[in-house]
């Protein structure tokens, strides 16, 4: 398996004094990680299919009528298999009114009841250690829009507890005035605390 941290150099290597050659010297070099876990170089995804609702038809008329639901409340479990916690990237595709992405595992919700994303705009959570923002299609804050009880900055998906090699996280998005167009993207690493 592949794993990296993401970090940066704090100095530049300091070669033995005379010498320019690293074929078979020890080069201390310092980095910082502002977040220092290892990662898999592939980042997953769950996808929440929206489309109206599975028991939404069409009756043929002059004017195209589709009958049945314009809701969704759907759970996706992540078999979650790393050893440190992972905080996703979300994006909700409108449109979608009170659109709420529920953590069943944790108790930890982002919700934005009272509000609606619009057909052709989008929502981007970015629930990331030292991001922690709500961003429209255009790049505006939207941050106001979640509500006072959402969790932006702990959100997260959980690691294993004691000797389980993967914890089932249960995630549940909700929203009403939904179509074929309304999408939900949930996209995250898997993290470990060594390698």
């Amino acid at each position: 398996d592949l794993r990296q941290i993401a970090c940066v150099p704090l100095s530049s290597p300091d070669f033995p004094s005379g010498r320019r050659s690293a074929y078979a010297d020890n080069i201390p070099v310092e980095f910082k990680a502002a977040q220092p876990w290892f990662y898999d170089l592939v980042q997953q995804q769950v996808t929440f299919a929206l489309g109206g609702g599975s028991d939404a038809f069409d009756i043929p008329l002059d004017v195209p009528w589709a009958i049945g639901t314009s809701s969704i409340s759907q759970v996706k479990t992540i078999a979650y298999a790393g050893t440190w916690r992972s905080n996703p990237v979300i994006t909700i595709v409108g449109p979608a009114t009170n659109p709420v992405l529920e953590q069943l595992t944790t108790d930890e919700k982002l919700s934005f009841t009272g509000h609606t994303i619009n057909a052709g705009d989008y929502y981007v959570i970015d629930t990331r250690y030292g991001y922690k923002t709500v961003e429209d299609s255009t790049g505006a804050n939207k941050q106001a829009d979640l509500t006072d009880d959402s969790d932006l900055g702990s959100f997260h998906i959980k690691e294993p507890d004691g000797d389980d090699r993967t914890k089932d996280n249960d995630l549940q998005f909700s929203a009403t005035s939904v179509t074929t167009a309304t999408e939900v993207y949930v996209r995250y690493y898997v993290n470990y605390s060594g390698i």
